[in-house]
Parts: C-alpha cells; sequence; structure tokens
C-alpha cells in the first residue's frame, strides 16, 4: 500500500491583509453589482444570477472560516 502524501501546513507567503482587503473588495463589487443589475432586470434568468450570488457568499463563508480555523486565538467550541 501507497503512503499517503506529507501534505504541507505552512502558510504561503502572501502576506494575510493584503489578499483579505483584496478578497472583501472582490465580494463588495460583486455582490453590489448583482443586487442592483438583478433589480433593474438587466440580469436574465433572475434566479440563475440568484444562485450565483448564494455562491459567492459561501465562498466569503467559507474563506472567512478557513481564516478563522488558521488564526492562533480561534474561539473554543460550543459545548452540548
Amino acid at each position: 500500500m501507497e503512503e499517503l502524501p506529507n501534505w504541507k501546513r505552512e502558510l504561503p507567503p502572501i502576506p494575510h491583509d493584503l489578499l483579505n482587503n483584496l478578497v472583501t473588495a472582490l465580494v463588495e463589487f460583486y455582490g453590489e453589482h448583482l443586487l442592483r443589475d438583478r433589480a433593474d432586470g438587466r440580469l436574465q434568468p433572475d434566479t440563475a444570477w440568484g444562485l450565483l450570488r448564494g455562491f459567492l457568499i459561501a465562498a466569503m463563508q467559507t474563506y472567512a472560516s478557513i481564516c478563522i480555523l488558521l488564526a492562533g486565538n480561534r474561539p473554543k467550541p460550543l459545548m452540548l
């Protein structure tokens, strides 16, 4: 049986602030334009663009959760 690969556990050499600011600006730009253009009726079909906006929101939430997991001061899990 083959050995599993050793995955890198190092952060990329890109400063987090630079990447975070770019991702935030990108999401705000596209989110604003999607809302505005759907309301104006310029983007058709409306439901497909709504789904794409949902994917954009999900991607941003996934990015934020990965940042939290990589942070050293992440919150304690909720005890059930």
